[in-house]
């Protein structure tokens, strides 16, 4: 069972997550045809719309009801196509919602889930887990050079659309692809140790210690279960580590040594699990941690990663 507190369906929603969820499904135009406020139609910014609805009690009240009607909508729309197994209940709602993030109602989303998960298949949820866990690790392409400060570059359909993404990244779109298959998906975070990073990465980040580094879970036979895609196969082969697989029943995380008995991952710190990705938490340690490396991605091109990988195998 998961632990909520109460029976507030908006109970630890932020209003700043209500309104970027919204604004990511119907955008601003549509958002001021639904609730009348002058704040959705006159020069509207996230900024300016949290502080008019902060202290205006109606028209907060108006935007929480309509954030509710969108997330019941889409919970109907799971159980209307038969993806809800038998025993999953309400508390698994806030996991296969639609959100700015896991933006599964999105076309580059919902193409890359079908594709891999076809309609009519006679796939369970298990094995549709499986087969969306290979398809992200191994065609969208490990990047720790694209850690962008934007929320936009970290929407599942960017990430897919670019088709690169460091772990992060990665995690939103296994937990998008997991959700538009009626999978309850969520994500978790941990500050690890990374010993086999290569040696321009280091000195950007100062340190081989990676803060909030991103997994998906996804709830299969009544448990979570841990997956984590962000090496690709080409890559680990690069590295000499044994890439990660999964089956859907056992958690799929990173070794503590690589295939040659050396230090691969130490994880330090659990962040825990999250319906949606706390972009500003997460970007705040990152800042704080890593302003050389912020700094230096705005001045200079992006490096290959692949390509550094392979030099330090010579």
């Amino acid at each position: 069972m998961i632990n909520e507190k109460g029976k507030d369906p908006l109970h630890g929603v932020t209003l700043e997550r209500i309104l970027n969820e919204l604004h990511g499904q119907y955008g601003w135009e549509t958002l001021a045809e639904k609730v009348h406020i002058r704040c959705f139609k006159e020069n509207p910014s996230l900024t300016s719309s949290l502080k008019f609805l902060r202290r205006t009690p109606w028209a907060r009240a108006k935007v929480e009801r309509l954030y509710l009607k969108m997330i019941r909508r889409a919970w109907r729309k799971v159980l209307h196509n038969g993806k809800k197994e038998r025993g999953m209940d309400n508390e698994l709602e806030p996991y296969l919602r639609i959100t700015s993030f896991i933006d599964y109602d999105q076309p580059e989303v919902s193409e890359f889930a079908e594709r891999v998960c076809p309609k009519g298949s006679e796939s369970n949820l298990k094995e549709k887990a499986v087969r969306l866990y290979y398809a992200v690790r191994d065609e969208i392409r490990y990047d720790p050079y694209d850690l962008q400060d934007s929320p936009d570059a970290l929407k599942a359909s960017a990430v897919i659309k670019k088709g690169s993404g460091y772990c992060v990244a990665k995690a939103v779109v296994l937990a998008a692809v997991g959700r538009q298959q009626g999978i309850p998906s969520r994500l978790g975070f941990a500050d690890v140790r990374n010993h086999l990073s290569t040696p321009r990465l280091r000195q950007l980040m100062g340190t081989d210690l990676f803060l909030y580094h991103g997994y998906t879970e996804f709830f299969l036979d009544d448990k979570w279960v841990k997956a984590t895609p962000a090496f690709n196969l080409s890559l680990c082969q690069r590295f000499q580590v044994k890439p990660l697989e999964f089956n859907g029943e056992d958690d799929s995380i990173f070794h503590e040594f690589n295939a040659e008995g050396r230090k691969h991952m130490q994880y330090i710190h659990d962040h825990g699990s999250f319906a949606d990705l706390p972009f500003e938490e997460m970007f705040a340690a990152y800042r704080k941690q890593y302003p050389a490396m912020f700094e230096e991605l705005q001045r200079t091109p992006a490096a290959d990663f692949h390509e550094e990988a392979e030099r330090r195998q010579d």
